[in-house]
């Protein structure tokens, strides 16, 4: 009876000590050897996918591959794949056209160069500044009337904003330009058009000037006020140019209106289309790991198979205005989906839908 007391501790003790031997061994990370082999197999796969999603192509002798996968193995975690994806403004994927946006910025500096060689844009004149200090320091009637009117045109001068009208419409216009949206017959119109609003904001702001330095100069030397015809005269210029640039003023806000609606039209198909090229992406992406999911057969247990799409979390709704967007998209796939790929049970699609997905 003893005996078999014993014997059956014994074997207890053994089942005990085996359980807790395999329970210790599974936590321990694999050695050197299989990490190499596992990190091996991570760069092969990243191979493949390179070749098959056609990331190691070029659109020129000299351009720069579509983009590149950096695949390694984290031992306890599993294989990471970081895949750079093609750039739009070669192949219609996801990222920033710096070259459209260099193009546009350069093209508003030119602009806002123009507009200050045609005076819309007008540097300060020190001549008339002098002028205006000398009449501050007058004193009477006439010296006051003469102030007063001179603020008046101040006052009409620094309250239309046609020049920055003006500027935030040629700004859009190149723009649309750079991106391809207009024909070069509504591009010629809608250029002609801004045209003639700068030049007869610039007819109208140089007579403004005229009046402001009219007044000022009579200012200097009258001794007594000016008889009615005169004010009745600068007073009915004046009102003529509020009137005039007023005009200006609002029909190239209604230019930019119809310019800016056309950007936001051209924005939403763009980010259509980047939503669209994702998915086919993702799509190919899927089909690829699930097709060749035998190249990770070495993948231990309770661990992972991350895609990482660098960019693709901005992809969507005014991403490009909101900087603070998750930048990267990460896939989560676990170690049984990938067997269930390499056993023919799942297709692309169905490892899609098992994979774990956020915005990082």
């Amino acid at each position: 009876m003893t005996y078999q007391w014993l014997r059956s501790s014994r074997n207890a003790i053994a089942l005990t000590t085996f359980m807790l031997s395999s329970a210790v061994a599974a936590q321990v990370p694999p050695g050197q050897a299989a990490l190499d082999d596992l990190q091996r197999s991570a760069e092969v796969f990243s191979a493949t996918l390179t070749e098959s999603l056609g990331l190691n192509e070029r659109q020129g002798i000299f351009s720069p591959r579509n983009g590149h996968v950096n695949g390694r193995y984290l031992a306890r975690q599993g294989m990471v794949f970081e895949i750079v994806m093609p750039d739009p403004g070669r192949s219609g994927m996801i990222g920033i056209n710096l070259q459209q946006l260099d193009e546009s910025l350069s093209a508003l500096s030119q602009q806002l160069g123009t507009m200050v060689e045609r005076g819309l844009v007008h540097r300060p004149d020190p001549e008339a500044i002098r002028e205006a200090m000398a009449l501050s320091l007058r004193s009477g009637e006439v010296a006051e009337f003469y102030r007063e009117k001179l603020q008046d045109v101040s006052a009409l001068s620094e309250s239309v904003n046609v020049e920055r009208a003006l500027a935030r419409a040629s700004a859009t216009l190149q723009r649309l330009q750079a991106d391809g949206v207009l024909n070069s017959e509504e591009m010629s119109e809608a250029r002609e058009h801004l045209d003639e609003l700068q030049q007869e904001a610039l007819s109208n702001l140089q007579s403004l000037r005229e009046l402001q330095q009219e007044i000022r100069r009579e200012g200097l030397e009258a001794v007594e006020l000016p008889d009615s015809a005169q004010v009745e005269s600068w007073e009915s210029a004046l009102s003529g140019m509020t009137a005039s640039l007023a005009g200006v003023e609002s029909r190239a806000r209604e230019q930019l209106s119809e310019l800016q609606a056309q950007q936001q039209r051209l924005r939403a198909q763009n980010q259509q289309a980047q939503q669209q090229a994702l998915a086919s992406f993702e799509s190919r992406l899927f089909e690829t790991v699930c097709d060749y999911a035998a190249a990770m057969r070495a993948l231990p247990d309770q661990e992972y198979v991350t895609l990482i799409l660098a960019g693709a979390g901005r992809v969507g709704d005014a991403a490009e205005e909101n900087e603070a967007l998750p930048r990267d998209r990460v896939h989560v796939l676990t170690r049984d989906a990938i067997v269930q790929c390499r056993q023919g049970e799942m297709n692309g699609q169905e490892l899609a839908d098992s994979a774990s997905t956020y915005n990082y």
